[in-house]
């Protein structure tokens, strides 16, 4: 069971992805309560939760939540559930509960150490300093600085109001107009930091030959960004898979360690700082790629690079798990380098979509390509051959590997496979042709790809408290009538769950709030393929939820 007010997106989807894994992988069923409509919600609205906390209570083993989104005020409620419980990025529910972290500090204090080693003494802080992650990130810049004999100027910190692009270009604007009295910023998020940026550049600002930048977090537009922003790579799928192992081995009888279980960062360098581009160590790795095994050595490099971008590399490793195709990419190389015709074309571009999969870090997909061109280079080729030949065969590989890992990366692109439009349309549809008085339609989930759905909304019940009614089904339970009360302890249904199940093993459920501007109207619980849950699937779930409270909301 896990409690936050959003699940979806970089970050938060991602923890909820480690979370998903790891219970799969235990065949146990995650079932995510989402209490508010995102983090809007959550920041500038933060409702009490005691009905959602209740949801799901009799089926309920274990208990994260991910408390650097909650508001503090909800921490006591948390720390009254009976189950054993792990908090998320953020504070334990009580001073004998458990937590896993991002280290925070050490991140902050490699981010603050590498400009001090560019020759910066006045290193600007950028943050919002209302949350966890980022108070830690403060503390270790200006215990950095010390640390180095460098005085923290005050006039150098600018608090902003949020960790997303406004809060970057607010602090943006306050450092134009101090008259940039620094040479460098750590800003706590690289959603910060790259608007940040893009504000300083349009005013004037060379960057990183007047002001060079670090960021925490190594998202996306990290990569994207120009210049390319240096930051602190996090790993926060790590922290969603070791919260749900924690949690999976108390259940177990293995007794929950309390305190902080943290997990390591990462710095990751581009030109935002000044730095090139390093990746050199990926083609350093000892091997000898002229021995008999050099095969399996390849694919166990390969697999482990592609890891590092997602997990820390203490984890272990099941090779045949996490990346089970990589074995097709060493034999086309093989062939490649031989000479050979590529001939298992399509089993090749299934094998990058995997890779792809895995990580939407492009850099290291194409960096592993860039090991593949290493390997070749270092192999003798054999007696007779062609070099003309094999050099022109070897170049057609690497060049549709490229392109493939490009093709792979545009799949799951959301803006190229726009499904709100569909989903919002479907439920305006349905809202009028239910005028007559039939029960809500849930069929518009097949916009979203839901596996099934479950609509039941908030009434009073007969001991005075919220109960819910169940209005709709859709999908693995056949049938789309609801019908009957049911305690928010039992929701959802225990049928309904059973029935959510993808490749034999049980799905993970996501229930969202269906909320309007008057009243809690009620709640959805969905499940979803797992490439679609946290991240698209997610935000179209989030949009179709609103239209769908509007829609109830005026039929009363």
């Amino acid at each position: 069971m896990a409690f936050t007010p959003e699940a979806g997106g970089f970050y938060v989807g991602d923890v909820f992805r480690g979370a998903d894994e790891a219970c799969r992988a235990r065949n146990a069923q995650l079932i995510v309560i989402q209490d508010a409509i995102g983090w809007q919600a959550a920041v500038f609205h933060p409702d009490p939760i005691d009905d959602y906390l209740r949801i799901a209570e009799d089926v309920r083993d274990g208990v994260m939540a991910v408390t650097s989104v909650l508001p503090a005020n909800n921490l006591p409620r948390l720390a009254r559930l009976k189950a054993p419980a792990v908090a998320i990025g953020g504070p334990a529910f009580d001073e004998r509960g458990a937590s896993v972290v991002i280290d925070n500090v050490g991140g902050a204090a490699m981010a603050v150490e590498h400009l001090i080693g560019h020759g910066h003494t006045r290193i600007g802080f950028v943050g919002a300093m209302d949350q966890f992650d980022v108070r830690q990130r403060y503390e270790s810049y200006l215990a950095t600085l010390e640390r180095a004999g460098i005085t923290p100027d005050p006039a150098l910190c600018f608090a902003a109001q949020d960790d997303l692009s406004e809060g970057g270009r607010q602090a943006a604007e306050a450092i134009l107009e101090a008259g940039v009295p620094l040479t460098a910023i750590f800003a706590s998020t690289d959603t910060q930091g790259v608007a940040l940026m893009d504000r300083l550049r349009e005013g004037g600002v060379h960057l990183p030959e007047d002001v060079a930048v670090v960021g925490f977090d190594d998202s996306e537009l990290a990569q994207a960004a120009v210049p390319a922003l240096t930051s602190i790579r996090q790993l926060p799928e790590s922290l969603g898979s070791r919260a749900a192992t924690l949690i999976l081995d108390a259940i177990d009888g293995r007794p929950l360690e309390p305190g902080a279980h943290v997990i390591p960062t990462q710095l990751v360098l581009r030109h935002s700082c000044g730095c090139y581009d390093n990746y050199q160590h990926l083609l350093e790795a000892a091997a000898d790629w002229n021995g008999p095994d050099w095969r399996e050595q390849l694919a166990n490099v390969l697999a482990q690079a592609l890891m590092a971008a997602t997990m820390p590399a203490a984890d272990p490793i099941d090779r045949t798990h996490f990346w089970p195709s990589v074995n097709v990419v060493v034999e086309a190389l093989d062939d490649a380098i031989r000479g050979r015709r590529v001939t298992r074309i399509s089993a090749l571009d299934e094998a990058w979509w995997e890779a792809s999969m895995r990580t939407r870090n492009a850099e290291t997909l194409l960096r592993l390509v860039d090991l593949l061109e290493f390997v070749a280079l270092c192999r003798q080729p054999d007696a007779g051959a062609d070099p003309q030949a094999l050099r022109s065969k070897l170049r057609d590989f690497l060049a549709q590997s490229r392109l493939q890992i490009l093709r792979s990366a545009a799949i799951p692109d959301p803006l190229r496979l726009p499904t709100g439009p569909r989903s919002t349309r479907s439920i305006l549809r349905s809202f009028l042709e239910d005028r007559g008085g039939k029960r809500q339609s849930l069929d518009w989930l097949e916009h979203v790809d839901a596996i099934a759905g479950c609509l039941a909304l908030w009434e009073p019940g007969a001991d005075g408290r919220a109960a819910l009614r169940i209005e709709a089904l859709y999908g693995a339970t056949g049938g789309t009538q609801g019908g009957g009360t049911i305690a928010p302890e039992a929701f959802p249904p225990g049928h309904w769950r059973d029935a959510c199940r993808s490749e034999g093993e049980p799905c993970a459920v996501m229930s969202v709030p269906v909320i309007s501007a008057r009243r809690n109207v009620g709640v959805l619980a969905t499940a979803m393929p797992a490439e679609r849950r946290y991240y698209d699937g997610y935000w179209n779930l989030q949009h179709a939820a609103a239209v769908l409270a509007l829609e109830l909301d005026t039929r009363d």
